[in-house]
């Protein structure tokens, strides 16, 4: 009996460890959207502010002529992207200018999906 009883505590735990506890690693959001904390938070940690990042994504849009795709301010940060686009119901189109917060750099995505709140 003595054999069994540590096998019987290991399972035990290891089944509570799967079943019961989830994940323990909380991770943010992929999706961060103007208005939120977790916007606030995100923001916060990049070395480029939202003004700026509209600063470099208007410079580009003027100069390829798609302003029609620049939004004033960013409708959704995707990991450490701003996302500069047209609002789509509850989401935010992709298809817009993307600023990466921390280098500045600038991508015109076309791609027309949407994201929302859920990841």
């Amino acid at each position: 009996m003595s054999r069994r009883f540590p096998l019987y505590i290991v399972m035990c735990v290891l089944a509570v460890l799967i079943t019961g506890c989830g994940n323990p690693i909380k991770r943010p959001p992929a999706n961060v959207f103007p208005g939120s904390k977790e916007y606030e938070d995100r923001i916060a940690t990049f070395k480029i502010t939202p003004k700026q990042a509209y600063d470099i994504a208007h410079e580009e849009a003027v100069t390829d002529n798609k302003l029609q795709f620049l939004s004033r301010k960013p409708t959704v940060v995707v990991k450490r992207w701003y996302v500069f686009s047209m609002p789509q119901g509850s989401g935010a189109s992709l298809q817009g200018y993307h600023v990466h917060g921390d280098t500045g750099e600038v991508r015109f995505h076309a791609e027309k999906r949407t994201v929302t709140g859920r990841n």
